[in-house]
């Protein structure tokens, strides 16, 4: 089990979806060269699914909720920071299971997603919010977001997981 906090990142900054889908295109340029590397605990495909999915939860709704004091704590100490572009901190566990409610067991990733399988995924639900599907449900952690505070959000928790995904080149 790797220690993410203490793993060197590749440097990732997305200020729109179309850096996303950029990004995407670099890392499967990278898997189509056989220099693709994977600096953490999940695969290319596992993080990608779990990118997806946290993101889709913002169209078709949560699986699951933090408890309120917990929503009041994270929203005073991290929305600003999060809206204002600072990185999502690596190594973040879930909280004790008595501070949320539901299946946040939902958002973890497949283990057997492949890399394919991961980033048509990620793309898709992309291609939903540039088709024009909005993001209207509320953050389990952050409470009720506009569209484009909820894009900002993902887009930063795509720049935390992607940074894990490297070229040995």
């Amino acid at each position: 089990m790797v220690k993410t906090k203490n793993v060197d990142q590749r440097a990732c900054s997305y200020k729109t979806l179309d850096d996303l889908s950029r990004d995407l295109d670099q890392i499967e340029s990278w898997y189509s060269a056989g220099t693709l590397t994977c600096k953490g605990n999940w695969s290319e495909g596992m993080i990608f699914d779990h990118v997806a999915k946290v993101f889709s939860y913002s169209i078709d709704g949560y699986p699951f909720k933090f408890a309120a004091p917990m929503r009041k704590i994270v929203t005073l100490m991290f929305k600003k920071k999060i809206m204002a572009g600072t990185p999502f901190p690596a190594g973040i566990k879930p909280p004790p299971r008595f501070l949320y409610s539901g299946d946040v067991a939902a958002a973890s990733p497949d283990n057997d997603f492949t890399f394919e399988q991961g980033i048509d995924s990620l793309r898709s639900v992309i291609a939903r919010v540039e088709n024009g599907e909005r993001l209207t449900e509320p953050s389990p952690v952050l409470g009720p977001l506009t569209h484009e505070e909820g894009i900002r959000k993902h887009l930063a928790h795509a720049e935390l997981h992607l940074s894990f995904i490297d070229t040995t080149s």
